[in-house]
Order: structure tokens, then sequence, then C-alpha cells
């Protein structure tokens, strides 16, 4: 059950090149925050430029059918998702990040409950997602959503790097 903070957020779905922008400028600063002290600071960039550019989002937007959501509280940005239909009973979660400063606030379960209302709505069964095996807080709050290991995975990138996940498959109930 929400708190009246939690209440208090809304969901956001981007749309402009304004948007996109600044959804690119949240994505580096959470990333480089978070992710520099688990992957390193050299695929942090790489995967930044190559993967949540404003370049980047646009062609997931305009080319792939992805839907990016931000969670805002008076205007400002405190964490995002992105999710995109994977097949025709599973809602891909591709991304879902928050804001240091907004950990802990219920804010990736609301984007994550959005995520969820999104598959319904498309007629999925479940949702997957990958998240970084060393990443062990998001590991453990996706268990605590009931999400259940299907396998590791280990994909290169380029430019030598590798994505080491674990994939979740999370059933919708």
């Amino acid at each position: 059950m929400m708190n009246e903070k939690q209440n208090a957020y809304k969901l956001l779905v981007i749309e402009s090149a304004e948007q996109i922008a600044r959804l690119a400028a949240l994505a580096n600063e959470i990333w480089t925050e978070h992710y520099a002290g688990i992957i390193g600071s050299e695929q942090t960039r790489y995967m930044l430029d190559n993967f949540q550019s404003s370049d980047a989002i646009t062609t997931d937007i305009r080319d792939k059918g992805y839907r990016y959501t931000v969670a805002e509280i008076d205007g400002r940005w405190l964490g995002y998702s992105a999710t995109v239909l994977h097949s025709e009973d599973v809602l891909f979660l591709s991304k879902l990040y928050v804001h240091k400063a907004s950990r802990g606030l219920g804010i990736g379960r609301v984007l994550f409950a959005d995520a969820a209302d999104q598959a319904r709505r498309a007629g999925c069964i479940s949702i997957e997602l990958t998240v970084n095996r060393h990443n062990k807080d998001s590991v453990a709050v996706y268990k605590h959503l009931g999400c259940k290991l299907l396998r590791e995975q280990r994909v290169d990138i380029g430019q030598g790097f590798f994505m080491d996940d674990f994939v979740f498959r999370c059933p919708l109930n």
C-alpha cells in the first residue's frame, strides 16, 4: 500500500526532444554515481553514450517501440523506466533506475507497478528484466517483488565490454 508521499508521484511518458534530453541527463547522473563502482567508469561511460544518450533514447522510442516513463514530484525527476513488448505475452522492463537521493521512497515500486499495468493492458502474463548480477540491492528488490531467476547471461556489448546479468521473470497475478 502506498503512503501519502508516494501518491504525490506523477508518471510522465517521455515524448518530446526536450524531455529526452532531460532524461539523458538524469540517466548520466544516476549511472555515473551508481554503476561506476559496479562495472567501472569506462564501461559506464560507454553504456551511457550508446544506450542512454538522447540519440539512443530517441531511437528506442521512435524505431523500437519503447515507452520511457519518469517519476516526478513537484517538477523534480526522481527516476525512470523503459519498457517494450518482448513477445506476445511478455513485457520487457529494459530500464528501471532511481536517483540516489530518492532511493527507498517507493519510486522503484511505483515504476514497476506502472510496468505491470502496461503488461496487463497488453495481455501479457509476465515481465522479464535483466539486472547486473553484482547489483545486489536491485537483485534483492526484484526477488522481494516475486520475480524468479531464469538464468545468468553474459552479453558482448562491444569495445571489449560485457553485461553480466541475471534474467528474471516476474509473473503477473
